[in-house]
């Protein structure tokens, strides 16, 4: 039977800067993961259920360039890869979820400060319901997830 401490912790992908990504044991509090990231964090999307939180003003910061996503934005500083329970809570990632995003990260990339900073950009849209969101975003029907680039 799990106690009330062990609740509160989830098993999350860290990815830092210039490292392979490692899993980790964290607490499941903001202070935990704004002192994971450095400073405030920020939520991003990466499939239905998976994201990450990184330093919201990482590239403000001139944090170092970490991995570059797929809309070519780069991600400065360390980020968490978390699960989305359903509820819109954080919960620990599956042993699937690992696999899949330990292959997608495993380099280290290396980007200079120009590079980092000009991927700044901001996307404002607006979305009645996150199934709107995904359903923009992720076509569920044409899409092999073993075959999905990332």
């Amino acid at each position: 039977m799990e106690n009330e401490t062990d609740l509160k912790k989830l098993r999350v992908l860290i990815v830092e800067p210039e490292k392979p990504p490692y899993v980790a044991e964290i607490e499941n509090n903001l202070r935990s993961l704004q002192e994971m990231v450095g400073g405030n964090i920020q939520y991003v999307g990466l499939d239905r259920d998976t994201f990450f939180y990184c330093n919201e003003e990482g590239k403000l910061l001139g944090l170092p360039g970490n991995r570059k996503l797929d809309n070519g934005d780069i991600v400065a500083g360390t980020f968490i890869i978390c699960r989305e329970d359903g509820t819109g809570e954080e919960a620990s990632l599956s042993d699937e979820q690992i696999e899949k995003y330990m292959r997608r990260f495993r380099e280290p990339e290396l980007y200079t400060v120009q590079e980092v900073e000009d991927t700044s950009y901001v996307s404002v849209k607006s979305y009645n319901s996150s199934d709107d969101f995904f359903k923009a975003h992720f076509n569920d029907e044409d899409e092999d997830e073993d075959e999905m680039e990332l």
